[in-house]
């Protein structure tokens, strides 16, 4: 392995170490490793090591010491991620993937330092597994972009690493830059040389960057609605046992099933949903909402029922509007490519900006409050449901998003279709409803104060639990929720006061998200955790003409931002820059500071593969054409230029047996090496090899007669 070389596979495992650091917050532990280790390896440079037969006994030993050593690596890694991750929240998965990813890059470092001159084969699976790991970690970013640029980064490196090391290996050199370190010798100009050999290899690679950000982009407008679709179909098509066997602490809360948001809350409460930062307790996040109701589940208008489908301009997804660039930073660090979105059309001189940070291992559901004015996020273009929600599939959560929320109601105007939807009852549910809902709402006028009758009769007469009995197939869940007024949890309450508020006139829909009402021990952020997943009901003001939330679940009260702390939005505490609405406060050292912090292994590779891709495209094209006409520009002879391309085909011909021509040596003189080789014994070819290897050195021994006559050589058959 040449100094290049091994220089090569150094930056590479750098690189590596980089990303497996950033995705699991170890850069520090990991970078120092990595620095020992190219300090031993270096330090062996000048080691040579004589082949002979060792003793069986030696053999054995050598073999114990590094099965040890292994063993050693193991129990570090696995003692040192345990106890780095051990507490409440602790997941199996995640720390199973983390021990893995570290083991493999220490077991690249052990194996370098163990084979410093030629490296071993078993250091390129250990590397595609660590890159494989890290990206399913996260460390590779949910956007395609981002994946794409990983993938193709690890596809380059692996390739590059494995022609080196075995080439080596089985004795071909498997240099990467013999030819060019040869260019180098054999030229006066070697630094054209040096960029002649490597010109076609860098077009290669930029045509390949630009047809895979092309798919990755074209992808990225497709798939996002394939898969919500194919989501939203899975969902109507569950079978309640499949529904069962699914764990809440893989996957967002989604509620859609009576009762699979109680499974959410149980499997693995303590697990950390969401973590938000903000002034002031963020209360009640909005992740899905939905506008029908029947055979037990809620389902979505715009996305399919168990029925029907309702394709109609009120329901459809609308594009959000992008204002600009994101005017905020984050606490947890985000991606440059950060973008504001307006989610409603709305001036508001006050709003209070709260930052949200997704477990991506969960899924892409993007939680909001009530009455967001505007999103930040890793994106590039957003769409909004018809009832104000950011849709899935169109954001990088593997960063944090930040939402605008403000103060006062924003008024929107309920057309008649959509109004009928919403006030629709199933039948099977609709004389039970019809009948409390009379009861209930008695001389109540106005959709407030029905909704405030509807709570307090929740409040006041049922009770709170997670063990809700169930119905016969033939009985709704709800009718028996109110005829018997069993104990249950929030989804029977939610679902029934939606039920209850449209027999009573009030358009209303059914919400679920979490509850961020926790603080975490030091005091930085608020949580959300499995066990704060919850539902609730929003009810439409006709007045007004403002949705407004409406719980009913017993023991809770509804909470958002605290109007009371509205002199102080202008300043969230995660705001570096200022304000929201002066985005240029701040000193050019501090937005440099910030921007430098933010950035990640995957960020430098994006740039590179969707940026500077077409630069280096035009920059390589421009350097052929230049190479390929300067020399007859500055009068280069015809016969001279012929000449040489000649020679450099037959020169890449003989290379491919591994055989190079030294700058000392004339073209006669590697005839007869050839020659030699060609007889040797040891080194045996099969027939065709021999032929071609014959025909190539007659063929330099023709090529130096002509060229001493002043005549053009005939090309090599």
């Amino acid at each position: 392995m040449t100094a290049r070389s091994k220089q090569f596979i150094a930056l590479l495992i750098f690189v590596l170490a980089l990303f497996v650091g950033s995705t699991f917050e170890s850069s520090a532990v990991v970078l120092l490793t990595v620095a020992l280790t190219y300090f031993l390896v270096y330090a062996q440079r000048n080691r040579t090591v004589e082949p002979r037969v060792r003793p069986w006994w030696i053999r054995l030993g050598s073999r114990l010491i590094t099965t040890m050593t292994i063993l050693a690596i193991a129990a570090l890694t696995v003692a040192w991620r345990i106890g780095n991750q051990w507490n409440e929240n602790f997941n199996v998965v995640f720390a199973g993937i983390e021990i893995l990813a570290h083991f493999c890059l220490f077991m690249i470092l052990m194996t370098w330092i163990m084979w410093p001159n030629r490296g071993h084969v078993a250091m390129l699976p250990s590397g595609l597994v660590a890159v494989l790991l890290c990206v399913a970690a996260g460390g590779g970013s949910s956007s395609l972009a981002a994946q794409t640029s990983v993938a193709l980064a690890a596809t380059i490196g692996f390739t590059i690493a494995s022609q080196i090391i075995l080439g080596i290996q089985n004795g071909t050199q498997g240099e990467v830059f013999a030819h060019v370190e040869d260019n180098q010798t054999t030229n006066n100009s070697g630094q054209s040389r040096v960029w002649a050999g490597l010109t076609f290899p860098l077009l290669m690679l930029s045509v390949l960057t630009m047809a895979t950000t092309t798919i990755a982009n074209a992808t990225n407008l497709i798939l996002p609605t394939i898969q919500d679709k194919l989501q939203k179909q899975l969902e109507a098509t569950f079978d309640p046992s499949s529904e069962d066997a699914l764990i809440g602490g893989t996957r967002y809360v989604s509620g859609s099933r009576l009762g699979s948001i109680r499974e959410h809350m149980i499997g693995s409460p303590q697990d950390i949903a969401l973590r938000i930062n903000c002034e002031v307790s963020p209360g009640y996040l909005r992740g899905t909402v939905f506008d029908l109701y029947g055979n037990r589940r809620w389902y979505s208008a715009a996305h399919g029922t168990h029925s029907r489908r309702i394709n109609h301009p009120d329901f459809s997804d609308r594009p959000a509007r992008r204002t600009g660039a994101a005017r905020l930073t984050t606490v947890e660090g985000a991606s440059s490519g950060r973008n504001r979105f307006s989610v409603l059309e709305y001036e508001s001189p006050r709003v209070v900006s709260v930052e949200i940070q997704n477990d991506p291992l969960k899924g892409q559901t993007v939680f909001l409050p009530l009455h967001t004015r505007w999103i930040e996020a890793v994106s590039e273009e957003l769409a909004i449901s018809s009832h104000d929600v950011v849709q899935v599939g169109n954001i990088d959560i593997n960063y944090p998003y930040v939402g605008g929320v403000g103060l006062t109601p924003v008024p929107q105007t309920l057309t008649p279709y959509k109004r009928n939807l919403l006030l629709e009852v199933p039948d099977r549910v609709d004389q039970i409803t019809r009948s409390v809902s009379d009861q209930v709402c008695g001389t109540a006028s106005t959709p407030r104060s029905k909704a405030e009758a509807i709570s307090t009769f929740f409040q006041k007469n049922f009770v709170y639990s997670l063990n809700a009995r169930g119905s016969g197939r033939e009985i709704d869940p709800i009718d028996r929720f109110l005829r018997t007024r069993h104990s249950a949890h929030c989804e029977y309450f939610a679902t029934a006061t939606v039920l209850l508020l449209r027999q009573a006139g009030v358009p209303a829909r059914y919400v679920t998200g979490y509850v961020a009402d926790e603080v975490t021990d030091d005091s930085q952020a608020w949580v959300a955790r499995n066990r704060d997943a919850h539902a609730w009901a929003e009810a439409y003001d006709d007045i007004t003409e403002t949705w407004f939330p409406v719980e009913s679940t017993p023991g809770r009260s509804y909470q958002t931002i605290d109007v009371r702390r509205e002199a102080e939005d202008e300043a969230s505490f995660f705001d570096v820059f200022g304000s929201d609405d002066d985005a240029s406060d701040g000193t050019l050292f501090d937005q440099a500071f910030g921007w430098l912090f933010s950035f990640r292994v995957t960020d430098p590779l994006f740039v590179i593969f969707r940026i500077a891709q077409w630069p280096l495209f035009f920059a390589l094209v421009f350097f052929l054409w230049s190479r390929r006409y300067r020399n007859t520009q500055k009068g280069e002879a015809a016969l001279d230029y012929q000449s040489r391309k000649m020679l450099k085909k037959v020169d890449r011909r003989v290379r491919r047996n591994a055989l190079v021509r030294h700058p000392s040596e004339t073209l006669f003189q590697f005839a007869d090496r050839i020659d030699l080789m060609i007889s040797d014994t040891a080194t045996p070819l099969r027939d065709d090899a021999k032929k071609r290897m014959g025909e190539a050195a007659n063929w330099y021994r023709e090529y130096a007669n002509a060229r001493y006559q002043g005549k053009v050589p005939e090309p090599i058959a």
